[in-house]
């Protein structure tokens, strides 16, 4: 008895055993016709024998693994031994019982048929036992990406840190001028025009005459909205309404070692919503920047969890790791690559094109060519014979795994003149460097490796007003320059600093300061009333008035005669309500906040010395839309002096017809091994949809439609799980 037939047996069903004995030409039982024929090791020879040597290569690949995989797992990891055309090597293996399909553990059997039409790709294959072992060894790896031989030249190249300066120029602006949205959230062309003489865009090799981009141009409207797109999922802009604006703390990424941005930059650019590949690749082919109102370059008023294309670009990303490119590599060969490698998930979260289907080459070349090089991650080149080429460069191969290129010192990165013009050498300076400048000069022309700037009054007030000081600013000139700060402008700093700082004190004496309701101008009339010499009064402002010491009982007795009564409804309610029982509360007569006493009058019956009750027929009538539960508890609790305890607020759902239901499930539930890990799982963006909740810092619980998805996206990942589950 054959233990190939057995397993072919444990896993497929009568029509499909039925259709293997058919491709070998046996008749009669299928079972025991396979049982024969796979029993006899030199039927077996043969039958491996008569494959192609690609066949037998793939069968030899496979049994090398050791285990069963997904089709398009399998199909990965061949094309990265070098290898293609998995897909037309691995039907005759199927179709003659040396491959099964399906899983060997399955309940029911498997109707092969009805499994190929699901596409083998989703279908899990192993080696069917008595096989493997008679096709050989593997074949040798090779280079998935040939290396180029040939000389290429450069023809384009970005600098990361021009990149992040662009990024630093465009929040300086923003801290001034917010940029305004149109209904589709695409920003104003006025405010990109007025934002564009910031930005320096003539990349190496670039024929640009000039470096400032034209937002009504397609190339300029591209690297303008790719950098506003960067520069919100860093953090640094935000969306507020209809403008963009400043964001929280975007001194922290700026102030940051370059070790500790590369990480965040990457991050961010997975991230990015407003620019898209597929978007700039359309806006290529045209001269003019797309018309308003279309959508594109549109900031989403909603931000939710990651972008619509991050997990795509994290997995062309990834698949360009696979390939351990250390130079120059060719452009459309590793397209195709890659199209090989990553086609069915691309397919499946691409949106459609024009033509109905999903551009997945168009997007993979795209991000090659227009993303990564916008980036500073990659140079774009030109073969002999004009292939187009393309290599990471230092910035970039961190993502190769490469270390993170060393960043220059500053040192003799500015030369200061006596008529305080500054002179910034980029390739020398560092970003910490860039931000200072920004803080208290004023960019006055740039250059594709040089920019100048000037310190005038106004940009010291500005840096002064946010915490620098002179000396602060004369000690970033000097570390950065390797001559002395002229004596001109060491002075100029210190004397602008002074006026800044020059403030007049007033001491021995009282303030009187308007209150918020209160005519401030009545108030200064009472106190020059009451206090009968001119000049121990001097008015700080309109509602501040000083008055020397010496008119302390004059003040008082002012105060006295017209002491003030004050019931604010602007400040805070005061919690004074008291549970009489499960639902009455008792207020406090005279002693309640009328603001609480009116609001109960919509949840309650007042039934006299201070009691209501809380009553649902009364706020089913106030709150006929069912929301009046959310509002009785926002009452109590801003009401109740001992505050509302939870026990509470079920009862009350309960009171009012509401009650909380709730079951007792299994569930599945994927557990990793650290808290560190945990929070990068939890920023998987492929993951969304498949989370039910986070039950810590370690634990997700996992639809049960989705375990599958899960387990494919972190497999693609290198996160390898165990299934523990019964």
């Amino acid at each position: 008895m054959s233990n190939a037939a057995d397993v072919l047996r444990s896993v497929y069903g009568e029509a499909s055993l039925g259709r293997l004995a058919s491709a070998h030409g046996l008749d009669g039982d299928p079972y025991e016709a396979l049982a024969g024929l796979f029993g006899d090791r030199k039927v077996r020879s043969r039958i491996v024998a008569a494959l192609s040597e690609q066949e037998r290569q793939l069968l030899a690949f496979a049994h090398q693994i050791g285990r069963r995989l997904r089709g398009d797992r399998l199909k990965k990891r061949w094309v990265l031994h070098g290898y293609d055309g998995f897909e037309d090597l691995i039907m005759p293996l199927v179709d003659q019982g040396l491959v099964i399909v399906g899983n060997t553990q399955a309940r029911e059997p498997v109707a092969l048929e009805h499994a190929l039409e699901n596409g083998i790709m989703q279908q899990w294959l192993q080696v069917t036992p008595g096989f493997g072992e008679l096709a050989g060894d593997p074949p040798e790896r090779r280079e998935v990406v040939e290396g180029v031989t040939d000389e290429t030249t450069p023809t384009l190249r970005r600098r990361p840190l021009v990149v992040e300066f662009n990024l630093l120029s465009l929040c300086k602006f923003i801290e001034r001028h917010a940029i305004r949205l149109n209904r589709d959230g695409s920003p104003h062309r006025s405010d990109l025009k007025a934002l564009a003489p910031w930005i320096i865009d003539r990349p190496i090799g670039s024929d640009r005459p000039d470096t400032t981009p034209d937002p009504l141009r397609a190339d300029g409207w591209d690297v303008m909205i790719f950098l506003l797109s960067l520069a919100e999922g860093l953090g640094l802009i935000r969306r507020q309404g209809e403008t963009l604006r400043i964001g929280k703390d975007p001194a922290s990424y700026f102030q940051k070692e370059m070790a500790q941005r590369v990480p965040l930059l990457f991050r961010a650019f997975e991230q990015m919503r407003a620019w898209s590949e597929l978007d700039a690749a359309e806006w290529s082919t045209d001269d003019e920047a797309p018309a308003t109102g279309q959508g594109h370059g549109g900031f989403p008023e909603n931000g939710g969890h990651g972008a619509a294309l991050a997990g795509c670009r994290s997995t062309v990303l990834a698949g360009l790791r696979r390939l351990h490119l250390n130079d120059w590599f060719d452009i459309d060969e590793t397209v195709e690559t890659i199209f090989g490698l990553e086609r069915g998930y691309l397919e499946s979260s691409l949106p459609n094109g024009d033509g109905g289907e999903p551009e997945v080459r168009r997007f993979i070349e795209a991000f090659i060519t227009i993303a990564l090089p916008h980036l500073g991650a990659v140079e774009l080149g030109t073969g002999s014979n004009g292939q187009r080429r393309a290599r990471f460069t230092p910035f970039g191969a961190t993502q190769l795994g490469g270390d993170c290129p060393e960043p220059a010192s500053g040192r003799g990165a500015l030369i200061v003149e006596p008529s305080f013009e500054l002179t910034c050498f980029i390739d020398q300076a560092t970003l910490p460097l860039l931000y200072d400048l920004s803080r208290f000069a004023e960019v006055v022309d740039t250059s594709e490796r040089v920019v100048r700037y000037r310190i005038d009054g106004e940009s010291a007030q500005y840096a002064y007003a946010r915490g620098y000081t002179a000396e602060r600013i004369i000690g970033v000139l000097e570390e950065s320059s390797e001559r002395e700060v002229p004596p001109a402008v060491r002075f100029a700093l210190d004397d602008w600093e002074r006026l800044h700082r020059r403030v007049t004190v007033f001491v021995h004496g009282d303030i009187i300061a308007a209150g918020e309701k209160t005519d401030p101008e009545v108030v200064q009339s009472g106190v020059r009333f009451a206090v009968d010499r001119e000049g121990d009064i001097e008015s700080i402002d309109i509602e501040h008035t000083f008055v020397s010491s010496g008119h302390g009982d004059a003040l008082d007795r002012a105060l006295t005669a017209h002491a003030p009564r004050v019931i604010d409804y602007c400040g805070p309610i005061v919690p004074t309500l008291r549970w009489v029982d499960d639902v009455r509360v008792l207020a406090p007569i005279g002693g309640t906040d009328l603001r609480t006493l009116a609001r109960l009058q919509r949840l309650a019956i007042d039934e006299g010395d201070g009691v209501h009750r809380i009553d649902p027929d009364t706020i089913l009538q106030h709150f006929p839309e069912g929301d009046g539960y959310a509002y009785l508890v926002q009452v109590l609790r801003d009401g109740l002096a001992s505050g509302l305890s939870a026990e509470r607020e079920l009862t009350l759902k309960e009171l009012l017809g509401q009650a909380v239901t709730g079951t007792i499930d299994d569930m599945k539930v994927l557990l990793v091994e650290s808290d560190e890990d945990g929070e990068r799982v939890a920023r998987v963006a492929d993951l969304d949809g498949c989370i039910e909740a986070r039950l810590g810092p370690r634990a997700f619980h996992v639809k049960p439609d989705c375990i599958g998805r899960v387990v494919d996206v972190l497999d693609r990942l290198g996160v390898r799980i165990e299934d523990r589950t019964p």
